[in-house]
């Protein structure tokens, strides 16, 4: 008999030995599962005050089992609230009382406070970087006020506010009423001279009822434009027309419904989509910031005319383009006016500089913070009405 077979099974032998195996067990009856975490920042005590959401699996409605079906105390998820002197110690604080251990590969949105974000956001994202279970991919939203009030409002169709914010951002994003940041997008902000990160503003507003007596309203989650920052400190709020504005000069937005009035005054909305965005570094001699040009292009689709169900005349759309264009040019406009009054370029001129003129933007990029409120820009808007959405 051939010796090879038998000096193949002792080399398979040794190989085991170096495979390797399972090092760690976390068993799921031992977890709490995070699905958010509100931070806020105390001035008084001088600390950091979590509202941690964490699930209650056994408790999530099954398909066409309505929400909190137990009755009172019975909603899928409790808050643990904890506080420390730095954003560490508070979340070690939280396991003082829990007979689980906090598990975070499931955290689905961080939400900080007004005042936290703008006393500097560094320690809490260090953290959150550092940790070998937070995905890169939890979204960061920004609330105006505090992120504790925010945590206490609803999403009517979903079970998990941590969740449900995510949801929001996704469905709000190509619609330009914001666009979702990211850890990875935060952090690449901060990584990268010149480029200022931003966050989607997140707030609070009453759904109204018909009959407060067989509805009654409640506090929902509402996008409320974005929020700017400067590095790691939050500088200033956009309302909604200014952070479409943005998204529509960063070319982020997909589709979105402008109204504009025609030449009767009456009101004419349209569908737009397939934005297209460019961006020309244009020399303006040696020691100067050169002047970027700004392009902005996409087609519009007739939603709703208050005039008569007719077919409307190539000059009167040709009307209507140049109002939606001067529209959309205002937002833009109002966009990097707000920008450049908080210091803070989230629209990507530094990008287009650096990769156009590196030498120059090497000798701007130090302060480049103060050089963009003086950077001139020139916008040009052009929008072309593909369909009416009339057969004639």
């Amino acid at each position: 008999m051939s010796p090879w077979p038998w000096r193949k099974a002792v080399l398979l032998l040794c190989l085991v030995g170096l495979l390797t195996g399972c090092w760690n067990r976390r068993e799921i009856q031992e977890l709490a599962i995070v699905t958010g975490i509100g931070v806020d920042w105390n001035a008084e005590t001088e600390q950091y005050e979590l509202t941690i959401q964490v699930a209650r699996p056994a408790l999530v409605p099954r398909p066409g089992e309505a929400a909190g079906a137990g009755g009172p105390g019975r909603e899928p998820y409790f808050f643990a609230l904890t506080s420390g002197p730095t954003f560490a110690e508070a979340i070690s604080n939280a396991l003082e009382s829990r007979t689980r251990r906090l598990y975070l590969p499931h955290l689905q949105s961080v939400v900080f406070g007004e005042d936290l974000a703008r006393k500097g956001l560094t320690e809490i994202l260090d953290w959150l970087w550092r940790h070998p279970d937070v995905r890169p991919f939890v979204d960061l939203l920004v609330a105006k006020g505090k992120a504790r009030e925010v945590f206490a409002g609803k999403a009517p169709l979903e079970d998990i506010s941590g969740r449900a914010m995510v949801l929001l951002m996704e469905r709000a994003a190509p619609h330009g009423r914001a666009r979702s940041a990211t850890l990875l997008d935060v952090m690449y902000a901060f990584a990268t001279p010149g480029t200022a990160a931003f966050q989607p503003a997140i707030t609070l507003r009453n759904t109204g009822t018909p009959s407060t007596e067989v509805s009654p309203g409640f506090d929902e989650f509402k996008v409320d434009g974005i929020g700017v920052f400067d590095r790691d400190r939050l500088v200033a709020f956009l309302n909604e027309s200014e952070s479409r504005g943005a998204m529509w000069a960063r070319g982020d937005i997909r589709q979105t419904t402008v109204t504009v009035p025609g030449r009767r005054g009456l009101l004419t909305s349209f569908s737009l989509r397939g934005v297209k965005r460019q961006v020309q570094v244009v020399p303006q001699g040696a020691g100067k910031l050169p002047l970027m040009r700004l392009t902005v292009r996409a087609d519009a689709r007739m939603l709703q005319q208050e005039s008569p169900l007719t077919s409307t005349p190539d000059e009167v759309l040709a009307f209507l383009e140049g109002a939606l264009s001067r529209k959309i040019k205002a937002e833009i406009e109002a966009a990097i006016a707000a920008t450049k009054s908080a210091g803070a370029d989230v629209i990507g001129f530094s990008e287009s500089l650096r990769r156009a003129d590196p030498n120059l933007w090497h000798q701007v990029s130090a302060n480049w913070d103060e050089r963009y409120r003086d950077l001139p820009v020139e916008v040009t808007v052009e929008v072309y009405i593909r369909t009416t959405g009339m057969l004639r």
